[in-house]
């Protein structure tokens, strides 16, 4: 073999190896991961993230309104109060106690929901874990209220993409009208979807 072969081969291996190394640090920048937040059913530290909820931390939860979104029938992590009087859009966002960008999205639903009353805004929670899910509105004061979706049945029934954050509206009768499987930034994205959706 020529010494030009032999480098040629070398190249091709050692590119080879950075490609293999570059694979899952560049999968969890496009996931939006944050390598210091657990993912999903890893919990925090070595044990798994409890699936049963305490009753009493639900007590403190706000009430769904409902217990549909978009005609799927959801748990909530509260209680389940009456549907709204008045049937009116519904602005839901798919969320996981393990995803980064969720935790800088949800305040700002929570602000998009107080400005505008005339929407239903709810979260769901996609993942198995649901009391770690409790445990994530609480730490970050989140006080929308928000269904548990543990075995994927709104996303697999409105053939939703299976990432999160992804936000679901709905016109009035409950047909989705718009699906936005991004992070938004702002308040004034968030209402610019929700207006494009519905226009």
């Amino acid at each position: 073999m020529s010494r030009h072969t032999v480098w040629g081969m070398v190249a091709g291996v050692i590119l080879t190896v950075l490609v293999v190394l570059a694979v899952p640090v560049m999968l969890r920048a496009v996931n939006g991961s944050d390598p210091g937040v657990p993912g999903p059913g890893e919990g925090n530290g070595s044990t798994a993230a409890p699936a049963t909820v305490d009753p009493d931390a639900l007590a403190g939860r706000p009430a769904c309104p409902g217990p549909t979104v978009a005609g799927v029938e959801l748990d909530c992590l509260g209680d389940t109060g009456p549907a709204p009087a008045g049937a009116r859009p519904t602005v839901a966002v798919v969320w996981a106690w393990w995803c980064a960008p969720c935790r800088e999205e949800m305040p700002l639903f929570e602000t998009f929901a107080e400005q505008h009353p005339d929407y239903t805004v709810v979260g769901v929670h996609a993942d198995t874990a649901t009391a770690a899910g409790v445990a994530r509105l609480d730490e970050w004061g989140i006080g929308l209220p928000s269904y548990t979706d543990p075995h994927g049945a709104f996303a697999g029934t409105l053939g939703l993409p299976g990432v999160v954050p992804v936000t679901v509206v709905t016109d009035a009768d409950g047909s989705v009208r718009g699906t936005f499987p991004r992070t938004f930034t702002s308040v004034g994205e968030i209402d610019d979807a929700v207006k494009e959706a519905l226009s």
